[in-house]
């Protein structure tokens, strides 16, 4: 879809446009894991429902970028 390109392109190298410096800097770091979730997303939802978690693609994103995701009783309110 578009917005799975939208996000592959950032992921890839492009710089985020027409959009404020704080929400480029939240695109771009966020945007390589994305690609995965987007990619598990798809397959679980369109091919199969025994899809495996892609717990290395997930992986080598968060030792390549230094994405470190949160579980939610490790985030602040």
């Amino acid at each position: 879809t578009e917005r799975n390109e939208f996000i592959r392109r950032y992921a890839e190298g492009d710089e985020p446009a027409d959009v404020p410096p704080s929400a480029a800097a939240i695109i771009k770091r966020c945007a390589p894991i994305a690609v995965v979730m987007n990619e598990f997303y798809g397959k679980l939802h369109l091919e199969s429902r025994t899809t495996p978690y892609p717990v290395d693609d997930v992986q080598r994103v968060c030792a390549t970028t230094g994405f470190e995701p949160t579980l939610p009783s490790q985030t602040r309110t």
